[in-house]
C-alpha cells in the first residue's frame, strides 16, 4: 500500500521513487562528484565587478527538457564559494536524477553591504530562467537550493519573487528564516548582522529601525494567504546551535497555515555542518531526490491542486457514515492531506485539526481567546445572517477573518502546531489504516478524531484526540495493543515569527509568542504541552519531549493569550497541571457540559405565509444568481 501525503517528516517520497533504487543510481556519503559542465560564466557586473557562475548542463531526456537547481553556498554572508561543501553534496545528488545545476558566486561582506548578495542571487536565478535551453533545463522548472546564510537568501527569494522570479520548490538546508527570534534570544547582534546591515553594536531590546531589518529580510514574514509559493522542504539538525531546529518548525508551520506544501527531514544529532549529515543521516539526500522527483514536474503534468477523495495518495480513499447508538462516526482509510481533509475538535476555545499522519502526526492548534470580536465585527455579521443577508455576511467574514485582500495578513494563523514523530515508521509496511471522527450523541455533544494502523511486529497502535472543556485543554493518548511499543519525539511549531520554546521540567515544554497579525493589536500567547506516560522514559528537551518504551503516553496541551490574561504562560501551565492530574478517560469524557437539544420544529406547523416567504426568497436568491444556488 503506497502513499505520498503531505503532512508526514517526508511524507510518503520514499514511495515515490524506493530509497533502495536512489541507492542503485549511485548515492555513496564518501563519494562526491562535482563537474561543472562550464566554469566562471559571468551572469551580472554590478558596478563593473563581474560575478561568476559554473553550470552542469543535464543529459539529453527523451522526456524533454529537466529542471535545472540554483545552488546558494553559507558562510554568514561573509565568507564561502561556489565551490563550498555543500555545493558538492547538491551536485552529487543531482546529477544522479539528471538535473542542471548552476552555482553562483555572490558579493560578501565586508566589502559588500546588503542587499548586494540578494541582488545577485536573484540575478543568477534570472540567469538560470533565460539560459536554461542552453543547458537541457526548463525554465519553468527551477529549484533553489540554499544552506545557513544561503538558505536565508534563497528562502527570502522565493518568498518575495514577482512572477518573472517565481521558482517551483526550495530546499532550505538549516536555512535563516527569522531573524528578530534569532537575535532576541542571542541578546545582541552578531558580527555578521552588523556587517550585513552596517549597524553598530546592538543589544536587545532592539530600536525599532533594527527590528524592521529583521522582519523585511526573514522570509517567515513574507508568507501570506494568497500568495503563489511553491513547495518547501526543510533539512535541519536536532543539535544546531547556530540556526535551532526551532527556526524551522516555525516556518513550516507558517507555511502550512497558509495551505503551502512545508515537508522537513530532520537529521538526529545533526549540527549546523552539513558535510557530517552523511554519517548521522546516510539517506538524508536520497530523501531530497525523492522529495524532488515527487514535486517538481512540468506544468502540463501537474495534478489538481486538490481531491476531497481520488486515489490521490496510492491509498483509497472513501469515506462513509456509520450510526451507531445515539451517534454518528465518519470513517477514512488515509492520513489528511490538506486541512480541510483534517479532523475537527473543539471544546469552545481551544481547537485542533487534527491530520492522522504516520511518521509525523500533526495537531494544528487555536485559541478563539485570541480573537477580538468586536474588532473583527461578529456582531454585524451576526446582524447580517439573522436578516438573511448571506452575501454581506460572507464578504465582512472573508475581510475580517479570512484575511482577504491577499497580502494583508490579520488574524487567520493559529497559535502553534503540535507534531509527534515516528520516524521509524514505514509507511509501506503499515496496515489497517483508519482515522474517525466521532461526533458523539445528543446527550453528551463530546467528540473525538481516533488513529489506528497496525505494524509489522502485528501491534496495533491507536492515537485519540479530544477536547476537554471541562479542564480546558485538548488531550492527545497514544497506546499500543503490546506494552513497550509508544516511543514517538512530541515538537511545538509556531506560524508566528519569534515564537520560541523552553523546557518546564522533565515531562513540560511550553512556547511563547507574539501574534502581531490580529487585528486588535498584537496578542502574547503561551502553549504548554505536558506528557504523562506508563512505563518507558520521558525526556523535555530545548525543542522537544521524547518517550522511549511508554506502555501509553497522554499528551495534554493547553494555551493562553494576553486576550484572557496578561500572565497567559502562568494560566496555560496551571490548567495543564490540573489536567494532568486526572486520567485520560476523565479527560475525554466529554467536550461540553452535558445538553439536551429540544425536537426539531415539525415543518407542517409552519404558518403559510412563512412557508411562502421562504420559498419567494429562495427562488429571488436563484434568479439572482442566475440560476445557481
Amino acid at each position: 500500500m503506497k502513499n505520498s501525503h503531505r503532512t508526514c517528516i517526508l511524507p510518503g517520497i520514499v514511495r515515490f521513487l524506493s530509497l533502495s533504487a536512489l541507492s542503485f543510481l549511485g548515492f555513496c556519503p564518501s563519494l562526491f562528484s562535482y563537474a561543472p559542465t562550464a566554469t566562471n560564466i559571468v551572469y551580472t557586473s554590478p558596478n563593473g565587478e563581474a560575478m561568476k557562475l559554473d553550470v552542469h548542463a543535464a543529459a539529453p531526456d527523451p522526456g524533454g527538457p529537466r529542471p535545472i537547481a540554483v545552488l546558494i553556498y553559507g558562510g554568514g554572508w561573509k565568507q564561502g564559494s561556489k565551490e563550498n561543501p555543500e555545493i558538492h553534496l547538491w551536485a552529487d545528488l543531482l546529477e544522479k536524477i539528471n538535473y542542471a545545476w548552476v552555482a553562483p558566486d555572490y558579493r560578501l561582506l565586508p566589502a559588500h553591504i546588503w542587499p548586494a548578495c540578494f541582488d545577485d542571487v536573484r540575478a543568477a536565478i534570472r540567469w538560470a530562467k533565460a539560459h536554461a535551453a542552453d543547458y537541457n533545463a526548463d525554465p519553468n522548472r527551477v529549484v533553489l537550493f540554499g544552506y545557513s546564510a544561503g538558505g536565508q537568501l534563497a528562502t527570502l527569494a522565493a518568498t518575495t519573487a514577482q512572477d518573472d522570479m517565481r521558482v517551483q520548490a526550495v530546499v532550505g538546508c538549516a536555512p535563516v528564516t527569522d531573524f528578530e527570534r534569532k537575535t532576541t534570544n542571542n541578546g545582541r547582534l552578531n558580527s555578521s548582522q552588523m556587517g550585513l546591515w552596517n549597524l553598530p553594536d546592538q543589544q536587545a531590546p532592539y530600536p525599532p529601525a533594527t527590528v524592521k531589518l529583521f522582519r523585511d529580510n526573514s522570509a517567515i514574514n513574507h508568507v501570506n494567504w494568497g500568495d503563489p509559493l511553491p513547495p518547501f522542504l526543510l533539512c535541519q539538525g536536532t543539535d544546531d546551535k547556530g540556526i535551532s531546529i526551532q527556526e524551522s518548525l516555525n516556518f513550516q508551520s507558517r507555511l502550512r497555515s497558509v495551505g503551502v506544501t512545508a515537508d522537513m527531514i530532520i537529521i538526529p544529532k545533526g549540527t549546523h555542518h552539513i558535510k557530517e549529515w552523511d554519517k548521522l543521516l546516510p539517506d538524508w539526500r536520497p530523501q531530497v531526490a525523492a522529495w524532488l522527483l515527487k514535486n517538481v514536474f512540468p506544468d502540463n503534468a501537474r495534478p489538481p491542486a486538490h481531491a476531497m477523495n481520488a486515489r490521490l495518495n496510492g491509498f483509497e480513499i472513501t469515506l462513509s457514515s456509520q450510526p451507531k447508538a445515539n451517534g454518528m462516526t465518519f470513517w477514512y482509510y488515509a492520513p489528511a492531506v490538506y486541512w480541510t481533509d483534517a479532523l475537527p475538535i473543539w471544546n469552545g476555545r481551544l481547537s485542533a485539526m487534527i491530520f492522522g499522519g504516520l511518521e509525523e502526526e500533526r495537531l494544528q492548534i487555536n485559541d478563539t481567546s485570541r480573537y477580538n470580536t468586536v474588532a473583527i465585527g461578529m456582531s454585524a455579521i451576526h446582524d447580517f445572517l439573522a436578516n438573511g443577508k448571506q452575501g454581506e455576511a460572507k464578504t465582512l467574514a472573508i475581510e475580517r477573518i479570512m484575511n482577504s485582500p491577499p497580502g494583508e495578513p490579520k488574524n487567520c494563523h493559529p497559535l502553534a502546531d503540535l507534531l509527534i514523530y515516528q520516524p521509524a515508521l514505514q509507511r509501506e509496511h503499515i496496515t489497517n489504516y483508519a482515522r474517525s471522527l466521532d461526533l458523539g450523541d445528543a446527550t453528551s455533544a463530546s467528540a473525538t478524531a481516533t488513529v489506528r494502523y497496525t505494524t509489522p511486529d502485528g501491534v496495533t497502535h491507536t492515537r485519540t484526540a479530544s477536547a476537554s472543556q471541562s479542564d480546558n485543554v485538548i488531550v492527545q493518548h497514544l497506546a499500543a495493543s503490546k506494552p513497550g511499543n509508544v516511543s514517538f519525539v512530541a515538537r511545538l511549531g509556531s506560524p508566528h515569527a519569534a515564537s520560541d520554546t523552553a523546557p518546564i521540567d522533565g515531562a513540560t515544554l511550553r512556547l511563547d509568542g507574539v501574534a502581531r497579525e490580529d487585528v486588535d493589536g498584537n496578542k502574547t500567547f503561551a502553549v504548554q504541552m505536558r506528557v504523562v506516560a506508563t512505563g518507558g522514559k520521558v525526556t523535555a528537551g530545548q525543542y522537544g519531549i521524547t518517550v522511549e518504551g511508554a506502555d501509553e503516553a497522554t499528551l495534554i496541551v493547553t494555551a493562553g493569550t494576553s486576550s484572557k490574561t496578561d500572565e497567559n504562560e502562568k494560566a496555560a501551565a496551571a490548567e495543564a497541571a490540573a489536567a494532568a492530574a486526572r486520567d485520560c478517560d476523565a479527560l475525554t469524557a466529554k467536550t461540553f457540559p452535558t445538553f439536551k437539544p429540544g425536537p426539531a420544529p415539525d415543518p407542517d406547523t409552519f404558518p403559510t405565509a412563512v412557508q411562502a416567504k421562504a420559498a419567494k426568497d429562495k427562488k429571488d436568491k436563484k434568479d439572482k444568481k442566475g440560476g445557481n444556488e
